[in-house]
């Protein structure tokens, strides 16, 4: 179990009553960051963290996200980003202590055993895969305790509670399920994640529930999965967008509801520039090979274009991840709506822990996000 994780599991709690709109309070959510702003802020960090050999890397994440989270407001008061570059430095170096030595004997390992038969590299291959893929999900699970942890609203914090070890254990199994039936108990998956990581979400003293099912969802993913391929994956931002306002219409958060009004469409908008991104990299990526094979560049460098050249699409792949973040942003504060009645002048911050270090493994990883 994860230390602090001392509070009793949550249970999801009644479903949540269908309550006409028009006969409860209305909280406004609002995002108000600037596009041409945040641009001006990643270009800078990008700049030093070249500088740097990527060292500033943490300070220009941290003045990413306090800029992002001071843009939304709820109910008139904005969100603050409180954590510190030095812990996200220290959680990396806590990664590079304890996994450095790991690697290096995984690799000793593997040369000790000599395997040769095409079944034995395999089963070696796909439980190093499925290891992989539980510290991913652990640190996914850790990276969002920490930005929590690192969140307030009028003084008050919010906390992501649970047992990471057992989550990427159930994200692992579900993920291998959904896998075995070619996709399509992947509503069982998200789901089920979706509930264990909301029934475990903490703002001050209060928690938020979901009783979400999965069997309102399997329809629409059906038809998604069916027409998936014909439509080159567009069916999955339609249903994608089904599955976000039906997560949110079984939340809550004491008298508070949810709802979004979001579209496949719109969700589409948002993630675009990511298509043009991916194209033009993938073709230059091949271009500038094409180049290097016929030798025209000066001989024995060809390794150092390789790496200048993997630098700038990690690059650029960097700044576009940031700007959808921010119109991700955008769109989803515009969609929701809070609705209900709460006392929140008496909101006080609960007997919680807080995460000692950053997201170590989830930046190693390059999944911790913003």
């Amino acid at each position: 179990m994860d230390p602090g994780a001392s509070p009793p599991t949550v249970a999801a709690g009644p479903p949540v009553p269908a309550v006409p709109r028009h006969e409860v309070a209305h909280h406004e959510v609002v995002y108000d960051g600037k596009g041409g702003k945040l641009l001006g802020i990643v270009l800078f960090n990008t700049l030093l963290s070249i500088l740097t050999l990527t060292v500033y890397r943490f300070w220009a994440k941290t003045r990413v996200r306090e800029y992002l989270w001071s843009s939304v407001s709820f109910a008139g008061d904005r969100f603050e980003y409180f954590g510190s570059s030095r812990e996200l430095l220290y959680g990396a170096l806590v990664v590079i202590a304890v996994f450095a030595p790991a690697i290096l004997l995984q690799g000793v390992f593997l040369e000790l055993l000599e395997i040769e038969h095409p079944v034995g590299l395999f089963v070696i291959q796909s439980l190093y895969s499925l290891a992989l893929y539980w510290l991913f999900q652990f640190a996914v699970f850790r990276a969002r305790r920490y930005r929590l942890t690192r969140t307030l609203w009028r003084g008050v914090r919010a906390n992501q509670m649970g047992d990471s070890i057992a989550y990427a254990f159930m994200a692992v199994a579900l993920t291998l399920l959904a896998s075995f039936t070619a996709g399509l108990l992947l509503p069982l998956r998200n789901t089920t994640l979706y509930r264990y990581r909301i029934n475990h979400t903490w703002f001050g003293d209060g928690h938020f529930q979901s009783d979400a099912g999965t069997g309102p969802l399997m329809g629409r993913w059906l038809l998604a999965w069916i027409f998936f391929v014909p439509t080159l994956g567009l069916t999955y931002f339609w249903y994608r967008a089904y599955e976000m306002r039906f997560y949110a219409r079984h939340t809550r958060y004491g008298g508070l509801r949810f709802e979004l009004d979001i579209t496949g469409w719109k969700l589409l908008l948002v993630y675009w520039p990511y298509i043009p991104t991916f194209l033009l990299a993938g073709g230059a990526f091949v271009g500038i090979i094409m180049v290097l094979d016929y030798d025209i560049m000066m001989p024995g460098v060809q390794g150092l274009y390789y790496l200048i050249l993997i630098i700038i699409l990690l690059t650029a792949w960097g700044i576009v991840r940031q700007l959808v973040l921010h119109r991700f942003a955008r769109v989803f504060c515009r969609a929701l709506s809070v609705y209900g009645e709460q006392d929140l002048d008496g909101l006080r911050q609960g007997p919680l822990p807080t995460s000692r270090y950053g997201e170590g493994l989830a930046d190693a990883l390059d999944i911790g996000g913003l």
